[in-house]
Order: C-alpha cells, then sequence, then structure tokens
C-alpha cells in the first residue's frame, strides 16, 4: 500500500523490501505477535503494507509523536465519513490562504490537549491538507506553499490535491484495519518508549532524521536521545532497524549483544542527474547522499558476529 499523504521519509519506495524483511522477522507467528511502529508517519506505508501483505498479522500498535498526525489516523481508521466530507466541502475554496492559516494553526500544537482549540476533526483536516500542499510535503516545515505565493507557475496547490482521490485513499486504509486489533483502538501519541514494553511483538524502529530532524518535521528525533538509548528495546522478541546513513550507526554496535533478535537495514544509494534523467552507478560505501542522490534499495546488515539464520527467512 503507498504513502497516505506527501510527507518526508515515508518509506514508500522501499516498502516492499522492508515488508518482506518484516514477515521474515515474523516467520509462522503471526497470529501470536503484535506488531509496532513508534514513528508511523504521514505515509504509513511500512506498517500498512505489512498488514495488507501479511492478513494474519490482527494485532498492531501504530505511534506518532505528532498530536495532529495521530489525529488524522483516528479519524482514517474509526471515523472516515466526516473527513472526506469536510474534504470535499473544502475541494472548491481551496487556495494559498489555507496554507498559511493552517501552518500557523498546527505549529500552536504541541500536546494532545492543544486539539480542543480547533476541534479534532479540523486539525485532522489541516493536518492531511498543509501536507498536499506544501513543498516537498514538509507540511508545517514548509517555506510556502506548492507554486509559491503567486501561483502562476506549473504547480499550484491543486496540483497534489484531490478530494475524491484521497477519499478513496482513506477509504481503503479504513477497510484495512477494521479487522485488526489496534493498540488503545487507534494510533497512539506517545513517546516512542512506551511501545518498548515486554509482549511477543516485532517492532519496525525507524527513527526520523535527527540531523535534518528540525527542518523536516515538527515533532523531531534528536541526537541526545539517541545518546540516552543503551539497550535495545527489552519486549518485543524481534526487531528491525531502519537506519538513514550517517544517523545513529551507534546503536547497531551497542545492540549487537542482541544480535538474535536485532535486524538492520541500510538505504542504498545511486546518483541522479538531472539532465538526463537516469540513475548512475550506486556511490561508493561510505559516501554521503546529497540532493542528487535517490535511494535504490536496502542492505540487510548483520551486527558483530552471525546474525540469527531464523531472522533471515
Amino acid at each position: 500500500m503507498d504513502a497516505f499523504i506527501r510527507y518526508p521519509g515515508s518509506r514508500n519506495k522501499m516498502r516492499r523490501q522492508i515488508v518482506a524483511h518484516l514477515i521474515g522477522l515474523i516467520g509462522g507467528r503471526a497470529a501470536q505477535i503484535e506488531y509496532r511502529e513508534s514513528f508511523f508517519g504521514g505515509g504509513g506505508s511500512v506498517g500498512l503494507s505489512l498488514l495488507e501483505e501479511c492478513p494474519s498479522v490482527k494485532r498492531a500498535w501504530l505511534n506518532d509523536r505528532d498530536p495532529a498526525l495521530a489525529t488524522l489516523w483516528d479519524f482514517v481508521f474509526n471515523n472516515p465519513e466526516p473527513l472526506k466530507l469536510a474534504l470535499n466541502i473544502l475541494d472548491p475554496f481551496l487556495s494559498v490562504r489555507h496554507f498559511d492559516l493552517y501552518r500557523r494553526k498546527l505549529r500552536a500544537i504541541s500536546e494532545p490537549s492543544d486539539l480542543d482549540a480547533d476541534g479534532p476533526l479540523a486539525v485532522a483536516l489541516m493536518k492531511l491538507v498543509i501536507h498536499q500542499i506544501s513543498w516537498s510535503g514538509l507540511g508545517t516545515r514548509s517555506g510556502g506553499p506548492l507554486g509559491g505565493r503567486s501561483q502562476s507557475g506549473e504547480m499550484t496547490v491543486r496540483s497534489r490535491f484531490n478530494a475524491a482521490k484521497l477519499g478513496a485513499k482513506i477509504d481503503d486504509r479504513h477497510r484495512l484495519v477494521s479487522g485488526v486489533e489496534l493498540r488503545a483502538g487507534t494510533c497512539t501519541c506517545l513517546d516512542f518508549e512506551a511501545l518498548f514494553e515486554p509482549g511477543e511483538a516485532v517492532f519496525f524502529w525507524d527513527p526520523p532524521f535527527y540531523e535534518k530532524g528540525p527542518y523536516l518535521y515538527q515533532f523531531s528525533f534528536t541526537s541526545a536521545v539517541v545518546d540516552d538509548l543503551r539497550q535495545p528495546p527489552r519486549g518485543p522478541s524481534a526487531l528491525l532497524l531502519g537506519e538513514r546513513p550517517h544517523e545513529p550507526r551507534q546503536l547497531l554496535d551497542r545492540w549487537s549483544v542482541q544480535k538474535d533478535r536485532v535486524a538492520h537495514l541500510q538505504p542504498r544509494f545511486a546518483s541522479y542527474h538531472r539532465h538526463d534523467g537516469r540513475l548512475h552507478a550506486p556511490q561508493r560505501r561510505g559516501h554521503r547522499p546529497g540532493l542528487g542522490s535517490v535511494a535504490v534499495g536496502l542492505t540487510l546488515i548483520e551486527p558483530r558476529g552471525r546474525m540469527n539464520p531464523r531472522l533471515l527467512r
């Protein structure tokens, strides 16, 4: 299942490979395990694709620390009709002024209690819309609306906004989770450590970029938090660490003592040149990907020692 909304770091292009590794970790325990994802994000690509590809998984704990994002998913999972109606009402009137208004209001939300000012439905609508009408789907972190203030170019705020298509995406995701027992019945809004509680679980732990986090996300992951993570989660029985290049590699070293249940995925990048529109040879190992790079695949990286073959089935 592709990304729900435009959102930085959604893993949409890599979702099939990631899900294949997760299914390998689950093995024959799908009916017993709970799938957990601390940083569900706006795309939901990995978690929802897993539930689609592995329907035997009937329990999931989906979470995001952004209250507006968690509220959006709550309407998608539990009450989609008011959200679809709000999209259709807004559609004829959508303009640049909505970007400025929604960005200002969403930036004021830092805790679930802040949702009361405008109400959960209005917040869910604003969160969905702002990621569709902002540059690169950056939402509240975007400097301006898609197409600029003049709206005179090829792209406009309406280029990525289609109420009918968004409504169909909402329906698809609502149907997908209707047979799944969600923790607390929704997308929770908790600090990521809450999902580390004991239990038979498979955990996809893919923290946001922390070097560029403040520029990409309203709620970012910092290097100071990484420094505090001395041990892997004690609860989940297996964990897949989705790591960005040159970001917390120290976690893999610290957690290598748990190599029977911790696997790690490293994106592979290739150079992209706009003048010919083609991908060129993958960059050398250790090369820091730049603006002219795109992720083209994933490599399974073993911690020190040999990975338990049961995790790689």
